[in-house]
């Protein structure tokens, strides 16, 4: 099929990136003296758009898909609905402590100060389940041989795809509802918040999103190469906040509260899984192609992990970057 052919059957999941693209900046219109991480969420708009025109190039979706899509967008659609109806009957009660209980203002003010270790382990095992996620998908797929008319590779990128756009959606919407209209957020939603954000975080996007919306872009490369960029920041990153806070006794800057102990951790850990995910997915690559793109993996992530760029969040900056030249390197050696 053409990409126009494939563009039409991708619709409803394009047009839904664009929805958040353009909502994300209306608001950077909107609040833009207000905002702390301006280039931040230029990014993450950015982030949106790119993915919604390489999508047709990311995965094979069959035309039935299209209901699984539109399933995806309205089901989760329900939950603020849910919530309306619960605040009219509020009213309706004279419940109004109640609805006064869902004010953006008093979270900010509820919300606690201090970011400690277990809230740092909470936001650090969500970042994890990337990577978790996409290599259970791709493993049974392969395992199974392929679904219908889709093979092995084709439908682990096909479930990789369609849970990731579900969990996107439902931090994408979580996040618009936040910062737009907080009082039709449910309450297992504000607990996911408060549990794992940073106070820094209140008046921006959330790390989620924009983090799997960065690592998508990346879904046209090699399984081995994508599944790399995920591990940077649900493996690596975790393990580096986890070990600097610590155990860390040595500051990469004076500046940064970033730890050496941490940063050594975080390159290692990518340098060594980068090999292990090519040699298992693809011991077919040459060794010293599979060495450079170890290397790349680990050296991205020290060098930002040193620049701890204050108004851009490294788990965008990271894996745009590592996917970059990872893919520079796939190309010129003839692996895409």
């Amino acid at each position: 099929m053409s990409y126009s052919d494939i563009f039409l059957i991708c619709f409803p999941y394009i047009a839904v990136l664009w929805v958040y693209a353009g909502l994300i900046l209306l608001r950077i219109f909107r609040k833009f003296k207000e905002l702390n991480y301006f280039w931040n969420e230029i990014l993450i708009c950015g982030c949106y758009i790119t993915v919604s025109f390489l999508l047709p190039y990311m995965v094979v979706l069959p035309t039935w898909t299209v209901l699984i899509q539109l399933a995806v967008v309205g089901g989760l659609l329900l939950i603020p609905f849910i919530e309306y109806l619960k605040i009219r009957n509020w009213a309706k009660n004279a419940e109004f402590e109640k609805i006064n209980e869902r004010d953006y203002e008093m979270f900010i003010i509820r919300f606690p100060e201090e970011y400690t270790t277990a809230r740092d382990i909470r936001r650090k095992i969500y970042h994890a389940l990337i990577p978790i996620i996409i290599l259970i998908c791709y493993s049974v797929a392969l395992a199974l041989g392929g679904y219908n008319e889709l093979n092995g590779d084709q439908f682990g990128r096909f479930l990789i795809f369609n849970i990731g756009f579900a969990l996107m959606n439902l931090f994408t919407l979580g996040d618009l509802f936040r910062l737009y209209n907080f009082k039709y957020l449910p309450g297992w939603a504000v607990h996911l918040f408060t549990s794992a954000m940073k106070k820094k975080e209140l008046n921006s996007y959330s790390s989620p999103p924009g983090t799997i919306m960065a690592i998508a872009i990346f879904f046209i490369l090699p399984f081995p190469i994508f599944t790399s960029i995920a591990m940077l920041i649900g493996i690596s990153d975790s393990l580096a906040s986890l070990v600097g806070k610590n155990y860390g006794k040595r500051y990469m800057r004076v500046s940064s509260d970033k730890k050496l102990e941490g940063t050594l951790a975080g390159t290692i850990s990518g340098i060594v899984a980068t090999l292990i995910i090519c040699f298992i997915f693809a011991s077919y690559w040459p060794w010293f192609v599979i060495l450079i793109l170890a290397l790349i993996a680990g050296g991205v992530f020290a060098l930002f992990d040193y620049i701890d760029h204050p108004t851009i969040n490294d788990n965008l900056s990271v894996p745009i970057v590592a996917g970059i030249l990872m893919g520079l390197v796939a190309y010129g050696f003839g692996l895409i």
